[in-house]
């Protein structure tokens, strides 16, 4: 469903079962709608297989291969 990532990650946290900083990382307007929805501290475009306009243009960071978003992350 629509926002339907951001709500389960928002059940998520409230029930503790995830902390900390959380980042997404996604190629999809529902997927970065976790972030605009505040759900999520971070988040990374994904644009290896597809680039969606809209997520390249509203997301903090957009990358093009799994090695640029570790090389951003430092993994």
């Amino acid at each position: 469903s629509t926002g339907g990532k951001a709500e389960i990650l928002r059940a998520m946290k409230e029930a503790k079962a995830i902390e900390g900083t959380i980042i997404m990382i996604g190629d999809g307007a529902s997927d970065l709608c976790t972030f605009t929805s505040g759900v999520v501290d971070d988040f990374y475009g994904f644009g290896a297989h597809a680039v969606r306009s809209n997520v390249q243009k509203h997301a903090p960071h957009f990358c093009h291969s799994v090695a640029e978003i570790r090389g951003n992350l430092d993994l």
